[in-house]
């Protein structure tokens, strides 16, 4: 007997919840519904709605009924009454589908207490904020009464019915005699309530809606009786009720799907109020703290290769000296940067990788500190899914520090932590209140915004417990405008009692480190790139971009002639290539190894079998099968000859160890072989102006034809407006570009009455930039080289040297124009040379001297008519008390500016002696110089510096 109970005992390790449940139930009418092809008109979640409220009664029923079981014919009936009722079954289950996710949710008597005197036999109308929560007490009210059978008629769903499907609904109702529970969110057609009204004349009614919409209720449905119901919180539903809830409901938290439960504790449930519940009981996935990702990010987050940084102790004075004559390259102007007194080396996966709660990252421009912030940010969000990041791009925020500056706003913790969750919200025009309580800040009020008052509550909870990390980004940016604003503002967060980290990026320049190190504390330079990530980082973006086995015949001819273009072309023996483009050339010999490594041997057949085999035969490789790293060495050597080491490496040089460079140098040879119409004729002479013009290029041919509109690019009439749409392209850039960075006209802060035609926006103001932004809001730009619009509606590029370079490309058109006079050339010249933010663009205007031979002697003439353009002069004539402009002004003149040429006398011999002499007596005689400087100066010169000239001294005559 024992052995026949054991045998027949079944256990249920884990129960099915009520979710699992519906499915499973589902799934069987489904089957129920393929078995049974009289019953096909019938869909399954409609059967289950009613047949739901069909168990429910049973259940709530106060009289004695039989068990529910395969005799019962309860679920026939279910399906007769909606094979009878279309319409209305129609309308009931797009109500429970989109509004309410699960019926069963339960509110606490206390939260029923306002409904409790509903009369079902009047006309009743109920007042409420969210008609969702309200329509579920009025069903959780009725179950038990004798008037259960339930009619739900969202308004909403019924006027946007077929005329058809209308005139069915209201046969149905005009026939029916179930307790009508109508939904009314807003106004709706008078045609169509006035039929409604007239098919339910006679039934039972009750509606629920907004105090806005109670006139037109009265006009049409003449209630009798008016609730007001108000309790609609998450503490209002039943503990049960509760639990499931958190439990199940689900949230998109900066990115990471995760359970509400993770998010919620004993005191932030108190958040969720109705707004936020009525989303959750919709099956709404509430989605806060926006995206960590960016367009950059997931243009290469499969060829990411990790990074290091090296903490600096010491601020090296020699950080990026200013911009002062033509340098190697681009990088260049950064080749004396140093990190002295490195303490560690720290590889980077996580912000916990650094202990430090205030970190400085530095780095000059296309190092990748975005990139690095945005991969940070979700690998640890990965280790700690609860952690709320706030990433704060400071350009895009430059209005409000503008604001601050002007007003002379008295920051405190309680106006930058509103700050922040202005940024959090995406909206700086909602008005914020906050209260600090024990070092904690709280939520005042919120302008009645539900929805934004429980994702600041959350935020400041997760403040308030040390489970936030601020990133800014860009200081170098909004640098020298409101570098002290901003300092401040660092000085604030850091010094928060809880204590969060934070993290700063910045470019490294001298001007601002030290206030930035002072500030933050500790500072680590992020490093370049050594040749073996370089290599790497390479070989991977063409894995990832080169598919071998789905190329055409001509991407496959492309490759064997680039093979054979390399093996006839000694690129690095040139004599006539400078140091930039033998840098540059040895990556063709890299991705000659990848090809020769990696592309798949063509069948024998093939037209292509011959191309391929004096491809390789070119290289002494007559068996395929041969290739493989072993033997890589070998015919590199032979390509490179006897100048070459045996192995490839890449120098370990500034330019080259720059991944955003690196990426678009692996770009260029990706697009030159994936040409699919024409073959690509080779070519030697490369520099990093041809990558960037090649990569804009191609990304407008490739979204503006080939993938989107098919278009043949060689067709003459196609290729003609492809080339002024690149003009259109470039212009539109070079304008937004040369506007972002020197405003309109540009230096306009420093206000030079010769700039004024020199203007990106062509004097029309800002009616201009509108246009333009107007443009790339509906979708005519098309590059993908804007990222994204900030709240003040300025365009931001994916990358700053985007910027940088379309604002270089600005102003070597205003060198070369001839409607420009050269005085006014040479001015700008000079107020390029004295900023510190313009040192990347005077070095892409460098970078295009070696292009254009007509740009090189323009520049080249300016240079011999500025004397004080040379770096010890400056040094020399510095003063403390003039301004960037008066500065700018000294540096456009020249002889002919002055009444004597003793100035001029201080050459560079002279400049050696003064280093000779002692800091105090070498101090005396340059001030005994900078005081001769002005009183030398003619009047149209000399106005310009009258406020300094109050003490000038005599020209005398300095011997040392």
């Amino acid at each position: 007997m024992a052995k026949d109970f054991l045998s027949r005992l079944l256990i249920y390790e884990k129960q099915s919840n009520h979710f699992e449940v519906e499915v499973k139930l589902k799934n069987e009418i489904k089957e129920f519904l393929i078995s049974n092809p009289q019953s096909a008109s019938v869909d399954s979640d409609t059967i289950f709605i009613h047949y739901h409220h069909v168990i429910l009664n049973w259940w709530l029923s106060s009289t004695t009924e039989s068990y529910l079981s395969k005799e019962n014919n309860k679920f026939q009936l279910s399906i007769n009454q909606i094979i009878k009722e279309p319409q209305m079954s129609s309308l009931q289950k797009t109500f429970y589908i989109h509004k309410i996710r699960n019926i069963d949710y339960c509110f606490t008597d206390d939260a029923l207490q306002s409904l409790k005197s509903l009369n079902t036999l009047s006309r009743t109308v109920i007042i409420t904020d969210i008609t969702t929560l309200t329509t579920m007490k009025v069903i959780q009210l009725l179950r038990n009464r004798e008037d259960s059978d339930l009619l739900i008629i969202d308004l909403e769903y019924v006027m946007t019915l077929m005329t058809i499907h209308f005139c069915k609904l209201i046969e149905e109702l005009s026939k029916t005699k179930k307790l009508v529970i109508m939904v009314c969110n807003s106004k709706q057609d008078t045609e169509r309530l006035t039929q409604l009204e007239q098919a339910i004349a006679k039934l039972k009614l009750i509606i629920i809606t907004q105090k806005l919409l109670i006139e037109t209720v009265n006009k049409y449905f003449l209630p009798t009786e008016i609730i007001y119901d108000e309790k609609q919180s998450l503490i209002d539903l039943t503990p049960d009720s509760k639990n499931v809830l958190i439990k199940t409901a689900e949230v998109i938290f900066q990115d990471e799907t995760i359970d509400l439960e993770l998010l919620i504790d004993d005191i932030s449930v108190k958040f969720i109020n109705r707004t936020v519940l009525s989303k959750i009981m919709r099956g709404e996935t509430l989605n806060i703290g926006g995206s960590l990702s960016s367009f950059n990010y997931e243009e290469i987050k499969n060829v990411y290769i990790n990074r290091k940084v090296s903490q600096t102790t010491v601020l090296d004075d020699n950080i990026n000296p200013m911009y002062f004559k033509a340098h190697e390259d681009y990088f260049s102007i950064y080749s004396n940067e140093k990190y002295d007194d490195l303490e560690r080396n720290v590889p980077l996966d996580t912000f916990i990788d650094i202990k430090d709660h205030a970190v400085l990252i530095t780095a000059p421009p296309g190092m990748g500190k975005s990139t690095l912030l945005t991969h940070l940010s979700i690998k640890t969000k990965e280790f700690d899914k609860t952690l709320w990041i706030v990433r704060i791009n400071l350009l895009e925020h430059s209005k409000q520090f503008y604001n601050w500056q002007v007003c002379e706003t008295d920051m405190d913790s309680i106006e930058t932590m509103k700050f922040i969750c202005q940024i959090i919200l995406k909206n700086h025009d909602l008005e914020i209140s906050l209260k600090e309580i024990d070092n904690k800040m709280y939520l005042d009020d919120c302008t009645s915004d539900e929805w934004a008052a429980f994702v600041l509550n959350l935020f400041l909870h997760s403040y308030n417990n040390g489970k936030v990390i601020f990133l800014f980004d860009g200081f170098d940016e909004i640098c020298p405008n409101y570098k002290d604003c901003v300092i401040k503002f660092f000085h604030i967060v850091k010094n928060y009692p809880q204590k969060n980290k934070m993290w700063v990026t910045s470019r490294p320049y001298c001007d601002i480190l030290p206030d930035l190190k002072r500030i933050i504390g500790k500072s680590y330079g992020l490093e370049y790139i050594n040749e073996t990530e370089q290599e790497m980082y390479l070989k991977k973006i063409w894995k990832y971009k080169l598919k071998f086995d789905q190329f055409t015949n001509i991407q496959r001819h492309n490759a064997f002639s680039f093979i054979n273009f390399m093996s006839e072309n000694q690129l690095i023996n040139n004599k006539t290539a400078d140091s930039l483009q033998l840098k540059l050339r040895e990556i063709y010999y890299l991705f000659n190894n990848y090809i020769l490594l990696n592309m798949p041997p063509v069948d024998i057949d093939s037209p292509l079998y011959f191309d391929q085999y004096n491809s390789y035969n070119s290289f002494g490789i007559t068996d395929k099968d041969s290739l493989n790293t072993n033997n890589e060495t070998k015919y590199v050597y032979d390509a490179f000859g006897a100048a070459r080491p045996i192995k490839v490496r890449l120098q370990d040089e500034t330019l080259l160890r720059s991944p955003l460079l690196i990426y678009l140098i692996a770009d260029y040879f990706v697009n030159l072989i994936c040409n699919k119409t024409k073959s690509y004729q080779w070519d030697p002479y490369i520099n990093v102006h041809k990558i960037y013009e090649m990569f804009i290029e191609t990304k407008l041919k490739k979204i503006l034809f080939e993938e989107k509109n098919k278009m043949d690019i060689y067709n003459p009439d196609i290729m003609d407006r492809f080339k002024q749409d690149l003009v259109d392209c470039r212009i539109l850039h070079m304008k937004l570009a040369a506007c972002l960075l020197f405003g309109s006209p540009v230096f306009s802060t420093e206000s030079f009455e010769e700039f004024e035609k020199i203007d990106p926006l062509m004097q029309r103001g800002f009616a201009e930039l509108d246009r333009m932004i107007d443009i790339i809001k509906a979708g005519k730009e098309r590059t993908g080289l804007i990222s994204h619009l900030t709240v003040d509606n300025l365009p931001v590029y994916i990358h700053a040297t985007f910027t940088e370079y379309f604002a270089a490309e600005f102003m070597c058109e205003v060198f070369e124009a001839k409607v420009f006079e050269i005085t006014d050339k040479i001015l700008l010249y000079c107020a390029l040379i004295c900023s510190y933010s313009c040192e990347p663009i005077l070095a892409w205007i460098y970078g295009k001297r070696k292009l254009n031979k007509n740009l090189d002697e323009i520049i080249s003439h300016i240079e011999s008519q500025l004397p004080f353009i040379s770096h010890w002069y400056r040094e020399l004539f510095y003063c403390d008390g003039w301004s960037r402009k008066q500065s700018i002004r000294l540096m456009a003149s020249s002889e002919k500016d002055f009444e004597s040429i003793d100035t001029f006398k201080y050459n560079e011999d002279y400049v050696e002696k003064l280093k000779a002499l002692q800091p105090k007596e070498r101090d005396m005689h340059i001030q005994k110089i900078r005081e001769t400087i002005v009183p030398n100066m003619k009047p149209h010169l000399k106005k310009h510096f009258i406020k300094t000239d109050d003490a000038a001294c005599s020209s005398t005559s300095l011997d040392i």
